[in-house]
C-alpha cells in the first residue's frame, strides 16, 4: 500500500493531532505499571540486602536480587503479553520505548554478571544505566518527572563510587524511591 498525501480540513487536522496525543498519553500512562512495579522490586531488593548484610548473619545477603529480578521479569513478560491483545494500536513511540526497556533490562543483567565476576559493586553502573532509561523515556514522552528521576539516578551513580557497599544500597533505595517510584505514582495519578 502506497502512502498518499491527502489534504485534510482544519477540523480533520485537529482530530488527527488529538488522536495522536491521546494514544501517546495512554502509552505514557500505561508505563506507570512498569515504573511502579520495578521501583518496588528494586527498592525491596536493595533494602533487603542492606538489612541482611548489616543485621543478620545470613551468608547470602545478595539473594533478594536474583529472586526478585528474575520473578519480576517473568511477571512483566506475562503482564505485557496478556495486555497486547487489548491494545492493538501502537505508536512508534511505544515501539521505541519497548525496545529501550528491553535493552536496559538486558544491560542490567549483563552488568550484574560482569561486576559479580570482577568482584566489584554493580550499583554505580546500574544507577547510571537507569539514568539513561529514565532520561530518554522522559525526553521522548516530554514528561519532566521522569527526566528529573533520571538526573537523580545519574547523581546517585557518581556519589555511590565514594561510598561503602552498604551505603550504596541505601543510596540505591533512596534513588529508586525519589527517582522512580514518585514519578511512577505521579504518572498513575495523571491517568485518572
Amino acid at each position: 500500500m502506497e502512502l498518499q498525501d491527502i489534504p485534510l480540513s482544519p477540523k480533520e487536522n485537529i482530530d488527527l493531532i488529538e488522536e495522536y496525543i491521546s494514544r501517546t498519553r495512554q502509552g505514557l500512562q500505561n508505563k506507570s505499571f512498569d515504573i511502579i512495579f520495578w521501583g518496588f522490586l528494586v527498592a525491596l531488593a536493595s533494602a533487603s540486602e542492606y538489612l541482611l548484610l548489616t543485621m543478620s548473619s545470613f551468608d547470602k545477603p545478595w539473594l533478594p536480587w536474583p529472586i526478585l529480578m528474575i520473578s519480576g521479569t517473568i511477571v512483566t513478560i506475562i503482564y505485557h503479553a496478556t495486555r497486547r491483545g487489548s491494545q492493538p494500536i501502537t505508536t512508534y513511540t511505544d515501539h521505541f520505548l519497548m525496545w529501550l526497556s528491553i535493552s536496559a533490562g538486558t544491560v542490567y543483567f549483563v552488568l550484574a554478571f560482569l561486576c559479580v565476576r570482577q568482584q566489584i559493586s554493580p550499583l554505580p553502573y546500574i544507577l547510571a544505566n537507569t539514568f539513561i532509561l529514565l532520561f530518554v523515556t522522559g525526553a521522548v514522552l516530554n514528561y519532566k518527572s521522569l527526566i528529573f528521576g533520571g538526573v537523580i539516578f545519574l547523581l546517585a551513580s557518581v556519589i555511590s563510587i565514594f561510598l561503602s557497599y552498604e551505603n550504596q544500597l541505601l543510596l540505591t533505595t533512596f534513588a529508586v524511591v525519589v527517582g522512580y517510584l514518585i514519578p511512577g505514582f505521579l504518572l498513575r495519578r495523571e491517568k485518572r
